[in-house]
């Protein structure tokens, strides 16, 4: 096991987490003297891919071959009620070093932590407009209250349907809160794991309100402007 230069970052196997290594040396770009800043935004978009392919892109590696329509392969299926057999125009190939049971772990520890964030927010009685695979856009406002939605679980004095917004306060103390599950170098990655996107600040990095009209099969379907912060994780 020797050290290895992988797009300029060097990775020792002896010492080194790779992808803890990879993603410190990601976000500290900024901090390198002499590097220009379009040679840190290309490293830092390379960087991202190399810890995305390597931590979960060549696990779940598959590449399909279209056949003609009038050629069709047989192969074997695996579901939850065992093998079959069936026959399909676009077989399969697995990549050299696809392990969908190792893949599978990956994407659900990113689901965890989107769990652990919905219930943060549902525990404060607030609600998201929706979730992406590693962010949540939720419904909140500078002061928090009742807002208007159809469909919403609650009602205004008014008598039309609202769910409640969070305060602002409240999502960075969310944010604050998985400050405990940052797995980085605290120096080379300070904070939380996660982070309000840049879309909530103006160009003098004043907070703003966001405005969202949301069709969602997953959520719901939303029949007036709702408000949102939009929160991501910075899992790589």
């Amino acid at each position: 096991l020797t050290p290895v230069k992988l797009r300029g970052v060097e990775i020792d196997p002896r010492r080194d987490d790779f992808f803890r290594r990879v993603i410190e040396v990601r976000k500290s770009l900024d901090r390198i003297p002499g590097l220009t800043k379009e040679d840190a935004e290309w490293l830092k978009g390379s960087l991202k891919v190399l810890a995305n392919s390597g931590g979960y892109g060549v696990l779940a590696e598959m590449n399909p071959e279209n056949l003609p329509r009038d050629e069709a392969k047989w192969i074997t299926a695996h579901g939850m009620d065992g093998a079959f057999g069936c026959r399909t125009h676009a077989p399969e190939t697995l990549g050299q070093y696809c392990f969908p049971l190792m893949a599978a772990l990956t994407t659900s520890a990113a689901r965890l932590m989107l769990a652990l964030l919905e219930r943060c927010v549902t525990d404060l009685g607030g609600h998201y407009v929706f979730c992406d695979t590693d962010s949540m856009a939720i419904v909140a406002t500078k002061r928090g209250g009742l807002i208007p939605c159809v469909g919403g679980d609650r009602t205004r004095r008014d008598g039309t349907e609202a769910i409640r917004a969070l305060t602002w306060e409240q999502v960075d103390q969310i944010v604050d809160r998985f400050r405990a599950l940052n797995p980085y170098d605290a120096a080379k990655v300070p904070g939380s794991i996660l982070e309000i996107e840049d879309e909530n600040f103006d160009e003098r990095g004043r907070r703003h309100q966001l405005l969202v009209y949301a069709i969602s099969a997953k959520r719901y379907a939303s029949g007036s402007p709702l408000s949102t912060a939009w929160v991501i994780s910075w899992i790589p």
